[in-house]
């Protein structure tokens, strides 16, 4: 993280490294244990997963005045799996949407890529092994009351997570040349309540367009815009600042 220059700006850059199964195989090399197997060859021995996974994270926040500042994040991740794995687990991989990402989707019901989930409307799970995400924001006071202020602020979020292997069951999920097409945008206004100590932050987000080609979409060249509904807006409730 940088010092606050003279324009009021801050650079953050955080890279995040996760890696699995290279410590047990150097394990089972010195020290054989029967329960760690090269392979799924029987019903005693346990397949370890191994997989890498980086994160980079950039964050560029400016203070335009003591009531005005931009913040804006870039995001990207990949998690591969190597050796006898040939999956990332679940809860190891990347997914989108909520109050700290693209907040006009619920948590995990965007991507990965085109895919659509039919089950979506009783459970969202989708998750990839690649993730790309842009968000900004412009935040402005409204009220302030003593030591206390509420905040408004418009944002821009846009992103999606991909699969890095074809996955028969899931059309469209994986990663290529055209992942710009699948890349969702949503947009919305928030408000927020600084009590120093925490904030609480109310962000009601409105998808601009989804890369479904089910779903409707705001912005597209063939089909009509369909008329706004209540459903169309996602509200999330969280503690602190997305980014």
């Amino acid at each position: 993280t940088s010092p606050q220059n003279a324009f009021g700006e801050v650079n953050f850059f955080k890279v995040s490294t996760e890696i699995c199964g290279v410590e047990a195989e150097i394990l089972n090399n010195w020290f054989p244990l029967k329960y760690l197997s090269t392979a799924s060859d029987s019903l005693d021995k346990m397949e370890v997963s191994r997989f890498l996974k980086v994160e980079l994270e950039y964050r560029y926040n400016r203070i335009l005045n003591k009531n005005n500042s931009l913040a804006f994040r870039a995001l990207l991740g990949i998690a591969k799996p190597f050796g006898t794995s040939d999956a990332v687990p679940y809860n190891k991989q990347f997914f989108v949407g909520g109050p700290n990402s693209i907040r006009a989707w619920k948590i995990k019901a965007l991507g990965p890529g085109a895919y659509r989930d039919i089950f979506s409307y009783i459970a969202n799970y989708q998750t990839g092994d690649l993730k790309l995400e842009l968000n900004g924001e412009y935040r402005f006071t409204m009220l302030r009351f003593s030591k206390y202020k509420m905040e408004g602020t418009f944002f821009l979020d846009a992103g999606n997570v991909w699969l890095l292997n074809k996955d028969p069951d899931r059309e469209n999920a994986e990663i290529s040349s055209d992942f710009w097409k699948q890349i969702a945008v949503g947009t919305g206004f928030g408000a927020r309540f600084d009590f120093n100590i925490f904030l609480i932050r109310f962000d009601l987000g409105l998808k601009l367009y989804d890369p479904n080609p089910e779903a409707y979409i705001w912005i597209k060249e063939k089909n009509p815009i369909r008329k706004f509904s209540i459903t169309d807006l996602v509200l999330n409730l969280a503690v602190n600042y997305p980014f």
